[in-house]
């Protein structure tokens, strides 16, 4: 399986992983890390990025993690332009902030603005 991935997406692109949580973001992560992708973890929490991070070290993936909101435009840039600088060009990024489920809809970034955020970084 991990074969098909690196056909798809070419080593060592990172991943960024926005809204880390102990569940849906560390499996994504994980995923992506056991194909030998660096990860990059970005949550609002520090104490769940520093457990996530453990873990995921645990398994021996290359991990790095940047608090900050991912549900505030400014801070995910600063947080994906410091996660280039120390892991390489992100070639994906899933964004899965569970912020969106609780809060009202114009706090929650769209797509086209997620997408005008992270273009330059995502493009290389």
């Amino acid at each position: 399986m991990a074969s098909r991935w690196r056909a798809l997406i070419p080593v060592p692109v990172a991943v960024a992983v926005a809204g880390v949580g102990a569940n849906l973001g560390r499996a994504i992560a994980r995923r992506f890390g056991i194909a030998d992708h660096p990860v990059a973890l970005i949550s609002s929490n520090r104490d769940k990025l520093g457990a996530v991070a453990a873990s995921l070290a645990e398994d021996g993936i290359n991990t790095g993690f940047y608090p900050a909101d991912a549900t505030d435009a400014k801070a995910l840039t600063t947080a994906l332009d410091a996660a280039a600088g120390d892991l390489g060009r992100i070639g994906v990024l899933s964004y899965s902030s569970a912020r969106c489920g609780t809060t009202p809809a114009a706090v929650c970034p769209t797509l086209p603005r997620i997408s005008r955020v992270s273009r330059s970084l995502l493009a290389g």
